[in-house]
């Protein structure tokens, strides 16, 4: 009989224990102490690991508590008991590039809706997702060197470009560029609506043009900021909250028809770039073959962060297996030169310099530059009729450089002394030589990359 009575007690004070640590975890979560609650839960777990209220309380804290990874397992343990364990998984698949997943699971919260107005931005989640989960496919294979966190107000300070890329300058979040020549300004306007929007002038002799509104596609019903240009002239770089784009701000990249002077669409530039947070200012400094950009994407509010990366001139794609896509995708991994590969790669430089001939120990002018190693002083030392024709060619390319930009000397020269309807016929053929001057520098560039890469390849078969 006391024996019995033992067992009734222990398991009667067993019941009132767990009883009251099961209110105590409710009301800890619905006062939203959810670290305190999540203590709580998991207490409760041990004794009952299959409860579906347990297992989605618990993962319902580690969401809150952003421990997004444990929040996905207990989620997925959790059962199809709560609606809401659809969404919120849902919400943490696309937070971590799980787009496949979180199309299946916004899917399965539809189902539970009947109010059409709550189905809306359910359905503008999954067409979302359908969007990054194409873009997941060819994520740049980026080589990053190092990120520096810096304030918004001073986000110039993380960029070290070097003279020849230009100059950018920022005032209250307004950005504008301005080239290397310094006769042309690409800026950011407010426009009456408050949206922003590109302008851009260009200088005539001592006097700058109107500011002219960028044309379409560039100018959108959406708003455009942080514009940088190449050298070329022709390629733009801007960051757009336009709806092609994965976040509140994207980087967009866009080229100008030599020929007709269009512009062509501009292209999203997709991960790591781009994210579902803010990212805008890609820079590329061209001498040093080093690029930048900025995001707040893992940033506190009022700062950002600034990665710094080697430019490719060639876009290549990462493969790997989904999750090392997905974590590159967010910047959460990434390659980066070992200490060894810097060093090597200082060693190499060192020894470029020091094996490179200068001008006084040749008594020489270099006459074509095929890379580092490789300098040639006269077209004999091209390898083939090929390639000496190609140079030529660009010999009569950079003749015509030099004969434009004389004319366009000239004629901002006279433009500074002509009276008001000369100069109106000044500006139009200023404008249209200066265009003729951007479009023979664009075909010189490319000459001279088609004149490496040949040379090189006849090089190798020789």
């Amino acid at each position: 009989m006391k024996r019995t009575l033992l067992i009734i007690t222990l398991c009667l004070s067993t019941f009132l224990v767990s009883a009251q640590t099961e209110k105590q975890a409710d009301l800890l979560f619905q006062d939203k102490h959810y670290e305190e609650a999540l203590a709580a839960y998991k207490h409760l777990l041990k004794r009952s690991p299959k409860n579906q209220l347990y297992l989605y309380r618990t993962a319902r804290c580690l969401e809150e508590t952003s421990q997004t990874e444990e929040a996905i397992t207990f989620f997925e343990k959790a059962g199809d008991r709560y609606d809401l364990k659809h969404l919120h998984l849902a919400m943490l698949y696309q937070r971590t590039y799980r787009f496949t997943q979180a199309i299946d699971e916004y899917e399965a919260y539809l189902l539970c809706l009947k109010d059409e107005d709550q189905k809306k931005p359910i359905v503008d989640n999954i067409d979302y997702c359908r969007k990054a989960e194409k873009m997941l496919r060819h994520v740049s294979d980026l080589s990053i060197i190092d990120s520096t966190t810096v304030s918004k107000d001073k986000i110039l300070s993380a960029y070290t470009l070097s003279s020849e890329s230009g100059q950018l300058s920022v005032d209250s979040l307004l950005f504008s560029y301005t080239n290397q020549r310094q006769d042309r300004i690409v800026l950011t306007k407010p426009q009456a609506d408050g949206r922003l929007a590109l302008y851009w002038r260009q200088r005539l002799l001592d006097l700058w043009s109107e500011d002219e509104p960028m044309p379409e596609p560039i100018r959108s019903d959406a708003q455009e900021n942080s514009p940088f240009m190449l050298s070329d002239g022709i390629t733009l770089y801007f960051a757009s909250d336009r709806d092609a784009g994965l976040g509140g701000w994207d980087i967009y990249m866009t080229r100008q028809n030599t020929t007709t002077g269009a512009w062509y669409e501009p292209e999203n530039l997709g991960f790591p770039f781009n994210s579902q947070a803010n990212d805008y200012l890609l820079c590329i400094d061209e001498t040093n073959n080093i690029g930048f950009f900025a995001t707040d994407r893992y940033s506190k509010e009022g700062y950002v962060t600034v990665y710094r990366f080697y430019a490719d001139p060639e876009t290549r794609i990462f493969h790997g297996n989904d999750d090392e896509v997905r974590r590159r995708a967010m910047l959460k991994a990434w390659s980066t030169p070992t200490p060894q590969e810097e060093q090597q790669r200082q060693e190499e430089e060192m020894e470029k310099e020091e094996s490179t001939p200068t001008q006084e120990q040749t008594g020489r002018q270099p006459l074509f530059i095929v890379n580092d190693k490789l300098i040639y002083y006269s077209e004999n030392d091209f390898t083939s009729d090929n390639t000496r024709s190609l140079f030529k060619l660009l010999q009569q390319t950079r003749e015509q450089i030099d004969r434009e930009k004389r004319l366009l000397d000239r004629l901002r020269k006279e433009y500074a002394g002509a009276t008001p309807a000369r100069r109106q016929e000044l500006h139009d053929l200023i404008l249209v030589n200066e265009q003729t001057l951007r479009n023979l520098i664009s075909d010189e560039q490319q000459q001279q990359t088609k004149l490496r890469e040949d040379e090189l390849r006849e090089r190798r078969l020789r």
